[in-house]
């Protein structure tokens, strides 16, 4: 047990012994994921598509994110006691952003539900890096004084976490203990397109619908149609959904931005070259 993390049992308080020892009972899984990327607008996406009578998040415990896959130590049996025995009809959603970056989630979700849809939601990796950053912030967790002095330390960490746990980072699941040194790991979050790839290589890509943070600001109806459609559902008006978890932050300095610009420009061409596809970033 002393692997579960600190989320894990938050949510182990909230179900109660009768959702677990029904859980043999309960064969509905998720039909979808959000899978990400983190800071990219998923909670507002979240809010937005669970307005459809058809589609649901996790009912009773309203959890979002659940970082069961790539993440728990827990069993299956966990994992489907979240869910409702019964769904009416209705498609049930998992949306844990941190399954985009994660090395065993793809594997593991292939292995359950190799017929799931996927919907990621990516923000240029630069203004992304700066919100995940303020987020920290926010939430009253110790960060570096600047933006810039966290992308000198992040490198500090990164080795730290690769060297000292021998895995890559992205594991799944990290948000729920703030004190990880991965949570500081800003730049990487950005590398879409190494994700992506993992996930094209095990599902395949009609299985994904890949949307762009802009999409929501311009027309929200437009994307929640998009969506619903994707996931074969009638339209459904979603008018009056607000933007969740926005914040007010410092502008990033010139140079700053400059340095980010150049470092994630061949990650942004390689991401573009998976898609077919140009996002009007950077």
């Amino acid at each position: 047990m002393r692997n579960i993390t600190r989320n894990t049992i938050d949510i182990l308080r909230m179900v109660g012994v009768w959702r677990l020892l029904s859980s043999p009972f309960r064969k509905n899984l998720p039909d979808f994921f959000i899978i990400g990327a983190a800071k990219c607008g998923t909670t507002t996406l979240f809010d937005m598509i669970t307005n459809h009578p058809d589609i649901c998040g996790i009912p009773d415990v309203k959890v979002k994110e659940p970082w069961y896959f790539g993440a728990s130590s827990l069993s299956l049996k966990w994992y489907k006691c979240l869910f409702p025995i019964k769904k009416n009809g209705r498609l049930v959603c998992d949306a844990s952003t941190s399954l985009l970056p994660s090395l065993l989630a793809p594997l593991q979700i292939s292995y359950v539900l190799p017929n799931a849809k996927f919907i990621a939601i990516l923000r240029d990796p630069v203004d992304r890096a700066l919100s995940h950053y303020e987020y920290n912030k926010r939430r009253g967790i110790k960060v570096p004084t600047s933006f810039e002095r966290a992308l000198e330390l992040e490198h500090v960490s990164s080795s730290h976490v690769r060297i000292k746990k021998g895995r890559h980072i992205g594991g799944g699941g990290i948000h729920s203990n703030i004190n990880n040194p991965e949570f500081f790991i800003y730049r990487w979050w950005g590398h879409y397109a190494e994700q992506l790839e993992r996930w094209f290589s095990i599902f395949d890509q009609s299985q994904f619908l890949i949307l762009e943070t802009s999409e929501l600001g311009k027309d929200k109806q437009k994307t929640a149609d998009k969506i619903f459609n994707f996931l074969g559902l009638s339209k459904y008006d979603i008018t009056g959904v607000k933007n969740s978890n926005t914040g007010k932050y410092d502008t990033m300095l010139p140079e700053t931005r400059r340095m980010l610009v150049e470092y994630y420009k061949p990650h942004n061409e390689q991401l573009y070259k998976l898609l077919g596809r140009k996002f009007d970033w950077s």
